[in-house]
C-alpha cells in the first residue's frame, strides 16, 4: 500500500510536466486545504496534503513527506538522469533490505527497526523537522492520531452500521482531532515559547 501511494503521490508531483514540486497537482491540492489547518499550526501544503492518502494508512503520511522531499531536492539539483545507475541503486538498496530482514527474523534480531545513520536518512529528517515547530509538530501527531480512521475500518463501519453512520463516524472523528490539535497547538505555543 505505501509504495503504491508512494508511486502514485510521485507521479502526481511531476504534473503537469516540467513544474517544479510547488507547482504540481498535490501542491494546488495541499494549498487548497491549507486554510482549514492553519490554525493548528499546519498550514504547509506539504504537511496539509500528507493527512490525505493517510486516510489509506497512517504510515503514509510519513512515506509521502519523504517522497515530496525527495523530489523537492531532485527539482533544486541539475543533474542528469541515468536509468540504468538509478535501477541499480534501487535494486541493490532493496536486496540488502531484504537480507536484512530475514536476517533479524532467523536470528530473532530485530535489526530492521535500527534505522542506519547515512547522509540521506539526516537530510530527510532534517528536513522534515524543517516542516514543524515543537507546537505544530504535536498539534501534526494529534491530528494524525485521532482523525479518520483509516479505510479498512470505515469499510467494516460502513458494513456494519451502514454507509450513514460510518460517513458520520468519520466527520465526528475529524472535528474531534482539529479541535483537540487546536487546544494542543494554542497551549504548546504558550508552553514551549
Amino acid at each position: 500500500m505505501i509504495f503504491a501511494v508512494s508511486v502514485v503521490i510521485w507521479s502526481l508531483i511531476h504534473l503537469p510536466p516540467g513544474t517544479t514540486p510547488a507547482e504540481s497537482i498535490v501542491a494546488r491540492i495541499g494549498q487548497a486545504i491549507a486554510p482549514a489547518f492553519a490554525p493548528l499550526g499546519l498550514g504547509d501544503w506539504r504537511i496539509t496534503t500528507s493527512l490525505v492518502p493517510a486516510f489509506l494508512a497512517r504510515e503514509v503520511s510519513l512515506s509521502f513527506m519523504a517522497t515530496v522531499t525527495a523530489a523537492e531536492e531532485e527539482a533544486s539539483e541539475e543533474r542528469a538522469f541515468d536509468f540504468i545507475a538509478e535501477t541499480q541503486e534501487q535494486a541493490e538498496g532493496l536486496l540488502r533490505a531484504l537480507g536484512q530482514s530475514v536476517s533479524s527474523l532467523l536470528n530473532l534480531n530485530l535489526q530492521t527497526l535500527n534505522v542506519e545513520e547515512d547522509e540521506e536518512t539526516a537530510f530527510l529528517r532534517d528536513r522534515v523537522r524543517a516542516l514543524f515547530t515543537p507546537a505544530s509538530g504535536l498539534a501534526f501527531m494529534i491530528m494524525l492520531l485521532l482523525y479518520n480512521s483509516c479505510l479498512a475500518v470505515y469499510g467494516v463501519m460502513d458494513k456494519e452500521v451502514g454507509r450513514k453512520y460510518a460517513l458520520g463516524f468519520l466527520a465526528w472523528s475529524f472535528v474531534v482531532a482539529w479541535v483537540v490539535a487546536f487546544v494542543v497547538y494554542q497551549v504548546a505555543q504558550r508552553v514551549l515559547a
